[in-house]
């Protein structure tokens, strides 16, 4: 994201529209507390057209960001609760 003056330019490339689904999906899966891990990523594949792979990797981001925990055993993601 480029700040010029009060204006906030978003990219428009493959970079930019990466970074708009991976806040998108942030906003949905840090609403709530616990969800299925099947049941998000079908969400997302249905929702912004991406394959399981991709929708698996962009919440493999949000984990390593501690936005959410992945227990792919259980399948299960919880939200991180930061204080």
């Amino acid at each position: 994201m480029n700040i010029c003056g009060n204006k906030m330019l978003m990219r428009n490339d493959a970079s930019g529209v990466k970074s708009r689904r991976i806040q998108e999906i942030s906003k949905m899966v840090c609403g709530i507390e616990e969800s299925q891990l099947a049941r998000t990523l079908s969400f997302i594949e249905f929702k912004w057209g991406l394959s399981r792979p991709t929708a698996l990797r962009y919440l493999r981001i949000l984990e390593d960001l501690d936005f959410i925990l992945i227990d792919s055993q259980a399948d299960l993601i919880k939200r991180v609760n930061i204080e």
